[in-house]
């Protein structure tokens, strides 16, 4: 099978031209699509690069420093908090509005749940 990871196809456009990022990003995503969808792998990295070149201008500039010893980070599976008629990460951000965590909590990251 041929793939087109070579070809600027996965190339996104930002600002007039590919960005490394998404570049480095395809190489080392494609593997591991390949191995998972197979002749859907060219399509899955297609949707992934846009997600990610949707949501980049939420991202803090790359020298910005991400975190300090200011910082508390929450890490927790996504599926831990429940309520009626909400789905775990809603109850989740329910629990953090809540409890007034935004200004203390700075960065959530969620383990992978099934």
């Amino acid at each position: 099978m041929q793939t087109l990871l070579g070809t600027n196809k996965f190339a996104v456009i930002h600002h007039g031209g590919p960005t490394a990022i998404n570049t480095a990003i395809a190489a080392r995503l494609h593997p591991k699509l390949l191995e998972l969808y197979d002749d859907r792998a060219d399509e899955c990295l297609e949707e992934i690069l846009k997600l990610v070149e949707h949501h980049r201008p939420n991202l803090p500039p790359a020298t910005a420093q991400r975190w300090n010893e200011r910082d508390v980070v929450l890490i927790t599976y996504g599926d831990q908090l429940s309520a009626p008629d909400k789905s775990p990460l809603q109850a989740l951000r329910q629990f953090l509005i809540e409890n007034e965590l935004g200004d203390l909590v700075s960065t959530i990251h969620l383990l992978p749940f099934f």
